[in-house]
């Protein structure tokens, strides 16, 4: 790796509005995310850490490197870097509760009948939301493995695909869930906050997690019946949401359910092509 010793005395090194101009170029060109000059602030605190850890003396000098062959590594830190990843189980639980209540007693029915059921959880973080959908499945649909039910866990980071395919969490995040959902952890987890422990094997197996960047070409075609795309497209400007939103419609059926975050809304094509049917949730026209 090409690098430049922080100089002596000069531990905060300056982000300029250029600077900021070419990360927030490189962030949007590969994700969609929108970084504008009101995080000014963040990037420079978050990124003077990965300097710091790269050795380089300024932004303009890491910048040349995260744009070089040799820096796609780096590039992806910056990436995660400037991204968070907030999630939980049974976050936004009205979501659930339609699923429950509204979708599933339909597919299920027609998983029974010999068809397939195919669920995405786009933006998956570590794992949590595509848990929760499998645990929802199983206690609705108990004989749930003998049948072709897959769930597809996407998410941009490789880190956290790769925690939430370990399928382990600590036991004070166990012990916040309910107790039908405790029921799929080891007995006694939730008293153990500082251990950690696997979700059991029947909702693990029922999910499949992949890298992937939503704004890249996709390795399917659809399909699904259930897709949830919940607090992303918030960072995306109006014309990336537009993009993505065609695009989910492009692999929706007529009994395809979409679930979008709180603070987001349909944009573009996409308002004529689902209707709402409660609080961000929408069905395929």
């Amino acid at each position: 790796m090409q690098s430049n010793p922080l100089q002596s005395g000069r531990s905060n090194p300056i982000l300029s509005p250029s600077n900021l101009r070419q990360i927030a170029s490189l962030v949007q060109d590969e994700t969609g995310i929108v970084v504008n000059e009101e995080k000014e602030s963040l990037v420079q605190s978050r990124l003077t850490r990965r300097l710091r850890t790269t050795k380089f003396a300024d932004f303009d000098s890491y910048i040349n490197f995260v744009r070089s062959a040799d820096g796609r590594d780096e590039f992806m830190e910056m990436l995660r870097a400037l991204t968070t990843n907030v999630t939980k189980f049974d976050r936004e639980p009205h979501h659930f509760n339609d699923l429950r209540e509204n979708v599933l007693p339909n597919l299920v029915d027609r998983v029974k009948a010999g068809g397939k059921l195919r669920m995405w959880s786009s933006a998956c973080s570590t794992g949590e939301e595509a848990y929760t959908i499998a645990m929802e499945l199983c206690d609705f649909f108990p004989e749930i493995e003998r049948y072709d039910v897959k769930i597809l866990a996407t998410d941009l980071d490789s880190n956290v695909v790769e925690s939430a395919r370990s399928a382990v969490y600590l036991g004070r995040t166990i012990g916040e869930l309910s107790a039908k959902r405790q029921k799929y952890f080891p007995p006694g987890a939730a008293d153990r906050p500082t251990e950690k422990f696997a979700i059991s094997k029947v909702a693990r197996r029922l999910v499949k997690f992949n890298v992937l960047n939503l704004l890249h070409q996709w390795p399917f075609r659809g399909p699904f019946d259930v897709i949830f795309c919940r607090n992303v497209m918030i960072y995306f400007n109006r014309e990336t949401q537009e993009t993505l939103l065609k695009r989910f419609s492009d692999v929706s059926s007529k009994e395809t359910r979409l679930y979008i975050g709180h603070s987001e809304r349909l944009v573009g094509p996409a308002q004529s092509r689902f209707r709402s049917v409660g609080t961000t949730t929408y069905a395929y026209n």
